[in-house]
């Protein structure tokens, strides 16, 4: 950080990374070092399923989309 002139003997590591090349902080479920992407309740990753109000994992946006008139117990909610 102090150099002020380039000899190609200084680099600076990629983030996330040591001297090494190694990950050095979370790897996400696409493999990248760093990365946020997360398994969704159906355990696919970066999927869109998500736990209901009934605790129940719905199928998200690409699924079905649940009946919003129902409760958690199926009863209608007219």
């Amino acid at each position: 950080s102090e150099a002020n002139s380039d000899d190609g003997s200084c680099f600076y590591v990629e983030e996330n990374y040591d001297c090494d090349g190694n990950c050095i902080v979370n790897i996400d479920c696409n493999g990248e070092c760093g990365g946020i992407v997360e398994f969704d309740c159906n355990g696919e990753c970066d999927g869109d399923a998500y736990i209901d109000d009934c605790g129940v994992c719905s199928a998200g946006m690409s699924g079905h989309i649940p009946n919003e008139d129902m409760d958690c117990n199926g009863d209608c909610s007219f």
